[in-house]
Parts: structure tokens; sequence; C-alpha cells
């Protein structure tokens, strides 16, 4: 079980078929990933962004600074040592991160683990193209 004890605890970011270990401050280990130490975002607006992670914070910052959604945190473990101390915890969804500075702080509730977006609602995929004959189009256009 996960421990709501802790110093800094690590998270693990999936990006395409890797994994970003990320604590306080950024990185936790060094790595030759394309993100470094930047998480996948949605802001308010419905953009998509990359943001700079810079640690953990509680659910009471959310009420004085923007949220984002954070997303591909796959894993959590107390304590900021990659191997050792706790047990990873699997988790699941998009969680709520506090935008500050040009930085994004994951939010941990009250048992140390992430909180859940519930407001979040994926994209709707856009419908298919229609499907143009070029030749008809050159008969058209002469």
């Amino acid at each position: 079980m996960f421990s709501p004890v802790f110093d800094m605890p690590v998270v693990k970011f999936k990006f395409n078929y890797g994994h970003t270990y990320l604590t306080s401050g950024g990185l936790a280990a060094k790595t030759n990933c394309i993100t470094a130490d930047s998480v996948a975002c949605t802001m308010v607006d419905g953009t998509s962004q990359s943001l700079k992670f810079r640690g953990f914070t509680s659910i009471f910052r959310t009420r004085q600074f923007e949220c984002v959604t954070v997303h591909n945190i796959i894993a959590i473990k107390s304590g900021n040592a990659l191997f050792g101390g706790g047990n990873w915890v699997d988790v699941k969804g998009d969680f709520i991160g506090v935008y500050i500075d040009g930085y994004v702080y994951l939010v941990l509730g009250d048992r140390g683990l992430p909180v859940v977006d519930e407001s979040y609602e994926k994209p709707k995929e856009k419908p298919l193209g229609q499907v143009v004959s070029l030749e008809e189009f050159r008969k058209l256009s002469y």
C-alpha cells in the first residue's frame, strides 16, 4: 500500500514506448528522453502543451492557481529513490495539475496519490475527411 507519509515521491511518465522518472524539481535520474522533464498537459482552453514538471502540491493550491490536466502518469512511488524504498503503485487516468509560472505541479490527495481530473473530457475524434477523386475534380475545373 502507498504510504501517505512521504518526502518527495517519484512518478513514472510514459512517452511513446519509454518512461521518464520525475520528482520535485524535475528529473529523478539522467535520461536521454526527448521530453526531458516535460509532461503532456491540457490547458483550460483545451490546447495541448508540454510543460516542465516541478513537483507536487496539495489540493488547496487548485483554488489559488490555474489548473491543467496532466496525462500519461502511470505510476507513483514514495521516497525519492528510483531503486529501493517503497513499491511502485500503478495509477490510471488524467490527473489534476497546477500551472504556476510556466511549470506544472501534480496535485496529490490525502493518501499521497494523484487526484483524478473528473471534469476532463477527451477530445472527440474529428470526422474523416471526404474522399475526392482528382479525375472528377479536374473535369469540373476545366
